[in-house]
């Protein structure tokens, strides 16, 4: 059996309709009918949710050609959605938005402050580099707080669920995007600070602004994949 299949046999064992599933899960009924159609793959906190409902564990849910009848997680001696409680889910997935989202405005606003000042068009003085300072310390512990939120949601994944996410062609399109952008971007940084050239600080700054948009885009959409 499929995951599709396996949602919706679930899902007709709880006498459950895709609307009221997708009430529990937090998603529209379409999002459900896509799932059993099998033209989209739930999210991984989705995944548990799902297997908490079901009281199935997440390994039945993902690994295809499984047709038993799965035991209930209570007599699985080591399930992973014990070990994460929803509430726990939701607010490290807050944080990971929340740091996103403060890494990536703190980025552009300190790559603007270097880049004005490069150019000359602001004076290099004690306010500036306060600010500049502030800004570039705003963006690390974004970064470094995001990553650690991100880590703990991954660690309540099962392997066979992260093999499944890493093997999708949305995260390799998605990390195609941002490699490309993020070279992008360093190159133009060298072409500025080599030539001092106005129209490559423009392209560096828009580039900066474009992949610091793309990522908090892909983490507030995570679209299924």
């Amino acid at each position: 059996m499929t995951l599709a299949e396996k949602i919706q046999k679930l899902r007709k064992e709880k006498n459950l309709s895709q609307e009221e599933l997708g009430e529990k899960v937090n998603v529209s009924r379409q999002s459900v009918s896509k799932w059993e159609s099998g033209l989209a793959m739930p999210e991984i906190e989705k995944l548990i949710t799902l297997s908490e409902i079901f009281e199935v564990t997440t390994d039945y849910l993902l690994k295809e050609g499984e047709v038993r009848q799965p035991a209930p997680l209570n007599d699985v001696k080591t399930p992973v959605t014990e070990e994460m409680p929803a509430y726990k889910r939701k607010r490290l997935v807050y944080e990971v938005k929340a740091f996103t989202v403060m890494t990536y405005v703190a980025t552009v606003g300190s790559t603007g402050q270097f880049l004005l000042t490069w150019m000359a068009i602001i004076p290099f003085n004690l306010v500036f580099t306060l600010g500049f300072f502030v800004l570039l310390s705003a963006s690390v512990t974004g970064y470094i707080f995001a990553n650690s939120a991100s880590s703990q949601l991954e660690k309540s994944a099962t392997e066979a669920m992260l093999e499944k996410v890493e093997d999708s062609s949305y995260v390799k399109t998605i990390r195609r995007i941002y490699l490309g952008l993020l070279s992008a971007m360093c190159i133009l940084m060298i072409l500025t600070l080599y030539t001092r050239h106005g129209s490559f600080a423009i392209l560096c700054f828009a580039f900066t602004v474009v992949f610091a948009g793309f990522n908090i885009f892909i983490t507030f959409r995570k679209p299924s994949i």
